[in-house]
């Protein structure tokens, strides 16, 4: 007997060493726990806790936290096919009028005590906070403050017009507060401020532990509106400074003009306008860049718009028109919620996903303009040259969306007689179309595309 148990312990102790092995490779694919950053190396993207650079993409719709009187939403089915499509990151909607519900704001006989929180608002928020963060990977949201749309009287674009059924509207409230429709998204009324302060103070008091997260100040609200939301990212950093997290900051839409993008001290914005969609400038990495289709022609974009902006070191994401709610002011705009579009750059945002996962992100930057390094003027590479030199030199790695169908694709800056492996991919669905390797003869070379009906993706490295 003990002869037996000790070779149980000897067992036991030769097994020891695979167990911490097993472990230690668990914890090594487990999410580094802490908030998104930017990236130390390269601004035009994030970076998890532990510094490593990390590419987000994926899709939203309108009721992400509410639900719409008259129509109905499974979170939990969309989240599940959300990862399905490889996304990772989801903007949460938040709607100010009560045409939406649940409404951060208690209600008292009908009306809306503006100094009192509902907490049932709240809990679904955590609840589906918490359930994306313990996806595989995990899925991180924006918690939208603002609704822009909801603020503004838009009753030419949006039926029945939002305004009546505000808390900010007097009729609505205990607090004897007129938000004057737009007006609350300005900074016209300090006692409006100070209720919109504190209500941002407490959204962050109730969600500050949780990592998956990053501030959105508002959805389009009106240009007037810039110094308002610059005042609210303000008082996000300063409120977080003091708390066990920061988290980052994002604004959209509303700046005057590109520069005062750059000048916000939110990390991450969002431009409007076709450029985006047709050929969208540059990051310079001086802001993270989401493009979100809801800014740029929501229902004309194509799967085309996904990698025009993957290669321009922007990060695309989709206001995904086929789950939105059939609603009569929305519906009637060309919309085609069954068009196989849809399904196209729901993939197609999930292939540059997993291509992001598979190349050297952080030392890669985009094309400037038509110089060099690409023929097709759509491409991220990375050079152990400066990337000023035009060609420059001694490319490393190559990532070319080459738009036209069948389109070939030069590239310049090669170094001679080093080898280099190249793969042409679907742009739909990121499967490998012709893989080969070549040595460089000089500093140029012209890829033919084996597909004649395609647009087609070029990987090309060392």
């Amino acid at each position: 007997m003990r002869k037996r148990a000790k070779g149980k312990r000897t067992i036991i102790i030769l097994l020891l060493p695979l167990l911490f092995a097993a472990l230690s490779a668990y914890a090594d694919n487990s999410p580094p726990a802490g908030p998104l950053r930017v990236h130390a190396g390269n601004g035009r993207y994030f970076a998890n806790a532990e510094g490593e650079i990390l590419y987000l993409t994926g899709a939203h719709t309108w009721m992400v936290f509410q639900t719409q009187e008259d129509h109905s939403f499974d979170f939990d089915d969309w989240l599940k096919q959300f990862v399905s499509w490889d996304h990772n990151f989801m903007r949460g909607w938040h709607w100010e009028d009560g045409y939406y519900s649940p409404l951060p704001y208690k209600q008292i006989d009908g009306k809306y005590d503006l100094t009192k929180y509902n907490d049932e608002y709240f809990k679904r928020l955590r609840r589906r906070i918490e359930l994306a963060g313990r996806q595989e990977p995990p899925v991180y949201i924006s918690v939208m403050l603002f609704q822009g749309w909801s603020a503004v009287d838009k009753k030419k674009y949006r039926s029945p017009n939002p305004w009546p059924r505000h808390p900010y509207n007097p009729a609505n409230n205990v607090n004897g507060i007129d938000g004057k429709l737009e007006k609350s998204h300005e900074l016209h009324d300090p006692e409006v401020t100070a209720l919109q302060e504190a209500y941002v103070k407490h959204t962050i008091d109730v969600l500050n532990d949780l990592d998956n997260i990053i501030w959105e100040i508002s959805n389009e609200s009106h240009p007037e509106s810039w110094e308002w939301q610059q005042h609210m990212v303000r008082v996000i950093k300063k409120y977080e400074a003091k708390k066990p997290k920061q988290h980052l900051v994002w604004v959209n839409v509303a700046a005057p003009d590109y520069e005062a993008f750059m000048k916000s001290p939110a990390d991450i914005v969002s431009p409007s306008g076709n450029i985006y969609q047709k050929d969208p400038p540059a990051s310079t990495g001086r802001k993270i860049v989401i493009a979100d289709s809801d800014h740029q022609g929501p229902l004309t974009v194509t799967h085309a718009w996904v990698w025009k902006n993957f290669t321009r070191g922007n990060l695309p994401i989709l206001m995904d028109c086929k789950y939105q709610p059939k609603i009569s002011w929305w519906g009637g705009r060309n919309f085609q919620p069954e068009h196989p579009k849809w399904d196209h750059m729901r993939n197609a945002l999930g292939a540059t996903r997993r291509l992001a996962g598979r190349i050297d992100l952080a030392a890669m930057a985009p094309q400037a303009g038509g110089g060099h390094p690409a023929s097709t003027a759509y491409c991220l590479f990375s050079s152990d040259a400066p990337m000023s030199a035009n060609p420059a030199p001694n490319g490393n790695e190559f990532v070319v969306y080459a738009p036209g169908k069948g389109s070939p694709v030069t590239l310049f800056g090669l170094t001679p007689q080093v080898t280099y492996r190249f793969e042409w991919t679907h742009p739909i669905t990121g499967k490998s179309l012709k893989t080969a390797q070549f040595k460089a003869a000089g500093v140029s070379h012209k890829f033919v595309n084996p597909s004649k009906n395609l647009d087609t993706v070029l990987h090309v490295y060392r």
